[in-house]
């Protein structure tokens, strides 16, 4: 049951990271995306997540043989989530060209 958590948690971090950072279309035609605090802390509570799970097994007396490996593998697992999910965000952007209907260069359209 805990090994099963581990990926599971690593994912759910990652879908709640690639919906909180911020994505958004340049005048260039690129799309754009940028962390936020809040999602740095969530990549640490990930961490901190992981480090309770293990707790929770050595006080419950169940084999944790997890390691630097498995918080490797973790980190990737949300990565993949989050990566795919702002993939998707960016693809539903709408192009942005400078001075169509009043956009400037400059301008960011951001997508929630």
């Amino acid at each position: 049951m805990l090994r099963a958590s581990r990926p599971t948690a690593a994912a759910f971090f990652g879908l709640i990271r690639g919906r909180l950072t911020r994505v958004w279309a340049a005048a260039d035609g690129h799309a754009y995306s940028q962390g936020t605090p809040l999602t740095i802390g969530l990549f640490f509570a990930l961490v901190a997540a992981k480090f309770a799970i293990g707790t929770a097994a050595y006080f419950l007396r169940v084999s944790d043989d997890g390691g630097f490996g498995e918080i490797l593998i973790m980190i990737a697992v949300m990565v993949a989530f989050q990566a795919e999910l702002i993939w998707r965000r960016a693809r539903a952007l709408p192009p942005v060209t400078a001075g169509q209907d009043g956009v400037d260069a400059n301008d960011h359209q951001l997508v929630k």
